[in-house]
């Protein structure tokens, strides 16, 4: 969130609310990796030319 507020906060103060699933949908992924269901995979920040 912190990457996209400066290009939209002049529209209307940006508040961040957390979601009902988080935790779930963090433990399920987890446990679907732990079980070679899924492959694990990485992701880079890549650099933002502003």
């Amino acid at each position: 969130m912190n990457l996209i507020n400066p290009y939209i906060s002049f529209l209307a103060p940006v508040t961040i609310y957390p979601g009902e699933l988080e935790m779930e949908a963090l433990a399920y992924g987890a446990y679907t990796i732990n079980k070679d269901r899924t492959l694990l995979k990485t992701y880079r920040a890549e650099e933002t030319h502003v």
